[in-house]
């Protein structure tokens, strides 16, 4: 699913619409959930903050399992999800693992991705000027998308 906006930037005043993409990866919670996200793009990469080995083998397995693995997304994300799956390799079955990606780089404009809070949820980089003062002003509809090569939909 995504999501259209609009934003203004305050720098050089440029108006423009742009769609918000999300990748949701390993057993989420809502209690559990952290997102890196591409203030240029609004790619946002959802992800649990800790995660037993069993719980994130589980989903590891069946993600490779399903379609979502075998259409194409193997460019940015399987290279990602490897990293995180050989951190678990020592880790006790049943105890709680942070996942650290270290740092990521978005797949579309290769800027880096930062962590997501709710104070900047809104933040934007204008893609006239650059500048970094920009704020999304208002989602305006839903979509759906089929996945991306990266993952993103």
């Amino acid at each position: 699913m995504a999501w259209l906006f609009e934003a203004d930037c305050p720098d050089c005043s440029h108006h423009w619409e742009g769609m918000q993409t999300s990748l949701h990866i390993g057993p989420l919670s809502l209690k559990n959930c952290a997102t890196l996200f591409c203030p240029r793009c609004r790619h946002c990469l959802y992800y649990p903050k800790v995660v037993e080995r069993s719980a994130w083998k589980h989903w590891y397995d069946e993600f490779f399992r399903s379609t979502a693995a075998s259409s194409g997304e193997k460019n940015w994300l399987l290279p990602i999800l490897a990293r995180v799956d050989a951190s678990f390799q020592s880790a006790r079955w049943y105890a709680p693992n942070a996942i650290d990606f270290g740092e990521l780089d978005c797949p579309t404009c290769g800027g880096r991705m930062t962590p997501l809070t709710a104070e900047d949820g809104k933040w934007l980089i204008c893609p006239k000027c650059g500048g970094d003062q920009t704020f999304l002003s208002s989602f305006s509809a839903h979509a759906s998308l089929l996945v991306d090569i990266d993952g993103f939909l």
